[in-house]
Order: structure tokens, then sequence, then C-alpha cells
């Protein structure tokens, strides 16, 4: 016998799913929806947890994929003409420009989900937490990302509230403190790598010293980074005792300064130091998008968003969250269960073999299990009435929050016409040819 429980609790989860057919009309849809929803106050319907560190504001925020981002402003104009203030984030220069000010008077801002990707972005929100930064393996997502982006959203609440409650000046002030602090536990752990000599990385490594100095050469020259874990049958020709040059010294770039730093750190992009913020903290620029409480959110075509993105929009805070696209993912439980924590809602645990899944975030979290992980998942067999009740409950959500609808178009009556006319010496020239 096996004793499973679970346990539920009510949320307010308020928007939904919009899976209309291709050209029926999400993008004019939402335009309505926007137009005609009364404006009570910001910040309505979210509790006091969910609005701390937070600064509420009146927009709507429309993340697009990058090839949709003229056709958005183009559709709001065309349907309502001059009625709303729009502001348009294409890439990072475009949020260089932008204050708290701007957004604050803004009714849609439109933004891609490609200004994600910017090398600035998540360095920004980092340093602007007072967190850790986000290393390059983690570029594509996964658990190593998730744990940092939420300690960094975190502690950029806190960042907030110190904006809101003593200003931008004692906020730069310890934004800089926070980074000098994290930048001397850097070096302070690189000290004690190097403390430990090359013995105890061959220990870590369970190879031999000119075996890993061998396939760091290797990997140099094909251009891919030093490995941990290589085949083993190719390091039975060496030994511990073999006598091993020592590598060249590697060569500072241009972009590092004497102590081997990144020279084009961004000490305060935000511009908390300078004139903008003299009498309100509000003239801070290029904020992130993590630190307002929208009024509404609309993701469209979410099914373009890769693992990191996921992260972003599911954390992001708002009254309203809607998503569109002509084509939600629904091959599996993990599919809906993905598609649901978009709007806040949490479905159940991640499934250890979801084959079937297209979920991005999902591949991203598998690729990170350890070979232990992987077998633990394989030893934990779920029970048949597990699997059968995690469907209905995905039913249940799919009922409630997405709707499709289906363009009918009445039969087109048509009448035919004759109508003669002159053609031109090559045009007739072709007529011809096919003929014959």
């Amino acid at each position: 016998w096996r004793a499973e429980a679970k346990v539920e609790r009510p949320i307010l989860a308020r928007g939904g799913v919009v899976a209309d057919q291709v050209g029926y009309g999400k993008t004019a849809i939402t335009i309505g929806l926007i137009d005609a929803s009364p404006n009570p106050p910001v910040g309505d319907g979210l509790t006091t947890a969910q609005l701390r560190g937070r600064h509420a504001v009146k927009a709507t925020l429309i993340l697009v994929p990058s090839q949709l981002m003229s056709q958005w402003p183009k559709e709001i104009k065309k349907f309502t003409n001059k009625a709303f203030k729009v502001v348009v984030i294409k890439t990072i220069i475009d949020l260089n420009k932008l204050s708290v000010e701007d957004i604050e008077d803004a009714d849609i801002v439109v933004s891609t989900n490609n200004l994600f990707h910017s090398d600035r972005y998540f360095p920004r929100l980092a340093r602007l937490a007072g967190g850790h930064p986000f290393p390059s393996s983690s570029a594509n997502g996964g658990r190593q990302f998730q744990q940092l982006y939420n300690e960094n959203l975190e502690k950029l609440r806190d960042r907030v509230e110190q904006l809101k409650k003593s200003g931008a000046k004692e906020a730069i002030s310890q934004v800089r403190a926070a980074a000098k602090s994290i930048e001397d536990e850097g070096l302070l752990a690189g000290d004690v790598g190097a403390g430990l000599g090359n013995t105890a990385n061959r220990r870590a490594l369970g190879k031999g010293k000119k075996a890993t100095y061998a396939l760091e050469k290797k990997a140099k020259k094909v251009g891919n980074k030093p490995a941990a874990e290589d085949n083993d049958d190719e390091l039975e020709a060496y030994s511990d005792n073999d006598e091993v040059p020592q590598p060249p010294p590697k060569k500072k770039s241009k972009s590092e300064d004497s102590k081997g730093t990144r020279a084009d750190t961004e000490d305060d992009p935000w511009q908390l130091s300078g004139s903008n913020t003299k009498k309100s903290w509000t003239g801070m620029m290029c904020p992130p998008f993590e630190m307002f409480a929208w009024k509404r959110i609309v993701t469209d075509e979410f099914t373009y968003l890769d693992a990191r993105d996921m992260a972003l929009v599911r954390n992001l805070t708002a009254s309203f969250k809607w998503c569109l696209s002509g084509t939600p993912p629904t091959g599996s439980f993990q599919d809906i269960k993905g598609m649901a924590s978009l709007l806040g809602i949490h479905l159940g645990i991640d499934e250890a073999q979801a084959i079937a899944s297209d979920s991005k975030e999902f591949k991203a979290l598998q690729k990170d299990m350890t070979p232990s992980e992987k077998f633990q998942a394989r030893m934990e067999v779920r029970t048949a009435a597990w699997h059968e009740r995690r469907h209905p409950l995905a039913q249940q959500f799919m009922d409630r929050y997405v709707r499709q609808n289906i363009a009918e178009i009445d039969e087109i009556i048509a009448e035919e016409h004759i109508e003669k006319i002159l053609l031109t010496p090559a045009e007739r020239a072709v007529y011809l040819e096919l003929d014959h």
C-alpha cells in the first residue's frame, strides 16, 4: 500500500489564455479589452505582499516576439487613434532612454522578448538588487539561473523599498557597497582556489596532472572549454608522475583592468547619482520590468518564450495576466502546467519523464539533473491514480482559463462577370508560350 497527500490553497488569478485561431483577431480583442476596461486604482487586486518592493503603475505591458514589434503599435493607433500614450521598447538602448516617470505616464508599454537576451539586462538587475551576478553558464535558464534570479528578485524588493524611503543617493551608495562586497568575495574565493594548487584541482577532476593539462590544451585547439568529464580511455597514457610544462600565462584582454575585472562594468546606468534623481527617485533611468506592479501583462505568442523568458514573465507582478497564442501547447500535463504558471497558478509538481512535453523550461531543467537525480526519478514510480488525478486538474484549468474561438464564415456568394482586357505584347507572349 502507499499513502499519497496533496495540499491546496486558494489564489486569485485574473486573466486567461486567448487561443483563438490565427487571423481571428487576438490583437484587436486585446486592444478592445484595454480600451473598454475601467481605470481602478493602481495595484488593484494585489495583496500587500505582492506590492511590497514594487512600484505600482497604470500601464499595460505587452511582450511580443521581435517579428511582431511593428504590428502592435500600428494596430493600437489604428483602433484607438491617439487615445493612449504608447511607449515602444525594442532594444536595451530604448530602455536606457526611459525613466520610471516615463513608465508612470504611459498607458501601454510594448516590448520584445529579445530585450531579455541583451547582455546588459540581467547583469544590471543583479547589480541594482545587490545580488550575485548571473554566470554565462545560466544563459539558457535552468536551475542555477532560477535560483539566482529568485534571490535577486527578493533583494530587488528591498532596493525598491529603500528607493521609496531613503531616495536615490542612499540607494546607489548601497548598490556600490554590495558590488564591492561581492567582488571581494570573488577575489577571496579565487585566492583560496589558487592556494589549493594543482593537486586539489586534479583530485576534483579525478585525473592526473599531465592528463588534465593535455585535455585543456586539446580543448583550446578545438575552441572549447576544458571539460571535467572526458573519456577515461584517453587518460591511460598519462600518470601523475610525468613532467608537464606549465601552461603559458593568460593575456589580459583590453576590456580587463589591472585587477582582472571587466573594464566595461557599469557603475550607475540608472543615473541614481545624477541630477535626474535629485527631486525624486522616479527620475531613475532604464528601470527593470520586475520593479513595477503593472495593471496588466499581455504575453503575445507565449510559445516563443525560452526557459529564461518563462521565468521572467512568471515573476512579473500585475493585477491581470493574459497570454495569446493560436497554437497553445496541450500535449502533456507538463505543457498545461507551464501555461498555468504564466498566470500565477501552480497545478502540481513536475513530472520526471514528460516525454511528450514541448516546454523549453522543463527541458532546460531536465538537462540540469545530475545522474543521481535521474536515477532517483526513475526509482520513484508514481501510481496510476496519481497520474489519473492530474488530467482532470489540467482540464479544469483549461475549461476555466482558456478560450479558443473558431472563425465561422458563411458561404460567400459569388457572381461571374467577364471583362475583356487588352494584353501587352510581353504578356501575350507569356500566354502563347504557356499554351504550347
